[in-house]
């Protein structure tokens, strides 16, 4: 249980059949009481791979309103079916805090719903977003494809193979005292070595809040990462001495510098991250995205040339290290990620958080209502614990709009989005 996290879709998203999921074998049925806790927790086997998280669609055939004296613990349980064989119906448990009024009289239409299983009496989906749809042929169409895809994908049992000549380089700024670095190691594993870090998950790096600031940005980072070395063209490119300044009018054959913020580097890794359906992803990946690297490139060339500086190539190197190391700082700061001491980042709250902004623009768009970007980003950060700036949400947002940003239009002095269709 301790490589679960390694499997392709660990903390996925998984549109399945209901039947899938109620035929599913709960972890305890196959690997014993060692798994009693995550079984509890509603994790369940298909060929193998741990799934929990899931996407579903049907019909409500009836439901049940439990109600407490304090209302905050209220919550509806919806049974659904998708018709796709004998056992096709599964519950579906919706708190108060996603209740709208057309929930109540829901019965006899087609809602498409998000979640984890858990396990009480019955497997039973607790509800993290909830779509009413009309009734569509095509999307129901669609979703049956999603869900034999799914299966397809599912059809070969996962097994964990071990890592062949893994290379673990520490980058030179990690040799900083501050740092508490030493000389710069490398260690070859062979084949079916165990590498105690890759099965150390649990782990996750511990980060003192009161350390967020200014001053922290070059000493953010305590693990190991792999990341490739850059080449000479590379580092060059990022020197200011080997290119005119912003003002010069000279060289115009000079490569083209833009304005990178660090907002906009930070949603640029949540984006690539969204891409992924929130899968756990490495952080070197993540550094050596072509779309991620040339922005940390162009944000260090414009902080370079602000500050009229330059250095080595090995000093530029290690300046953009630290710049990322930064960057998945704030993030975790935010809780929108973690990072295990196996490099590995998962993304879990920022998948909640995607379920739930893709949920809410659904409604305004049926209910002709405004997304204040502002009020969305209060309300939801308190309830669930997180930090996120209206700058972020609102690239999420235009990342999930993408298909139909010409139907939308962007109050700038309000801060909110409007449906124009």
């Amino acid at each position: 249980m301790e490589l679960f996290h390694l499997s392709p879709y660990y903390g996925a998203t998984m549109t399945l059949f209901v039947i899938d999921i109620v035929r599913a074998a709960r972890l305890k049925e196959i690997y014993g009481s060692k798994c009693q806790t995550m079984s509890r927790e509603g994790w369940f086997m298909i060929n193998n791979h741990p799934l929990k998280k899931v996407k579903v669609r049907g019909t409500v055939k009836s439901l049940m309103v439990k109600e407490f004296d304090d209302i905050s613990k209220n919550f509806v349980v919806l049974n659904i079916d998708d018709s796709s064989g004998i056992a096709s119906n599964i519950g579906v448990k919706v708190d108060a805090k996603l209740w709208f009024p057309q929930l109540l009289e829901c019965e006899g239409r087609t809602v498409e719903v998000t979640g984890e299983v858990y396990w009480y009496y019955r497997k039973e989906i607790v509800c993290d977003t909830l779509m009413l749809l009309q009734t569509d042929l095509e999307g129901e169409i669609r979703h049956w494809k999603e869900c034999f895809e799914t299966r397809d994908k599912l059809r070969i049992p996962w097994t964990y193979k071990p890592p062949t000549n893994k290379v673990n380089l520490i980058p030179p700024f990690m040799n900083d005292e501050r740092l508490g670095g030493g000389d710069m190691e490398v260690e070859i594993l062979e084949a079916g070595e165990k590498d105690k870090r890759d099965v150390d998950m649990d782990e996750v790096v511990e980060i003192d809040s009161e350390s967020d600031s200014d001053n922290d940005r070059e000493i953010v980072i305590n693990e190991v990462i792999e990341l490739d070395s850059e080449s000479d063209s590379d580092i060059e490119a990022l020197s200011p001495s080997t290119h005119p300044t912003t003002h010069s009018r000279t060289h115009s054959t000079s490569p083209e510098i833009k304005l990178i913020t660090e907002s906009q580097l930070l949603t640029e890794i949540l984006i690539f991250l969204l891409k992924r359906n929130c899968q756990p992803t490495s952080l070197t990946e993540i550094y050596n995205d072509p779309m991620i690297n040339n922005k940390l490139n162009d944000h260090l060339m414009i902080q370079m040339t602000v500050k009229r500086g330059s250095g080595t190539p090995s000093e530029i190197l290690n300046q953009k290290y630290q710049l990322f190391h930064y960057l998945r700082h704030e993030l975790v700061m935010m809780r929108l990620i973690v990072t295990t001491k196996s490099q590995i980042v998962f993304s879990k709250e920022l998948s909640k958080l995607k379920d739930s902004v893709k949920s809410y623009l659904h409604q305004v768009k049926v209910e002709n209502l405004c997304f204040n970007v502002e009020n969305f980003s209060r309300i939801y950060c308190n309830q669930n614990h997180i930090n996120v700036t209206s700058k972020i949400l609102n690239g999420i947002i235009e990342w999930i709009i993408l298909q139909e940003r010409h139907l939308w239009r962007y109050d700038r002095k309000r801060i909110e989005w409007i449906f124009n269709a």
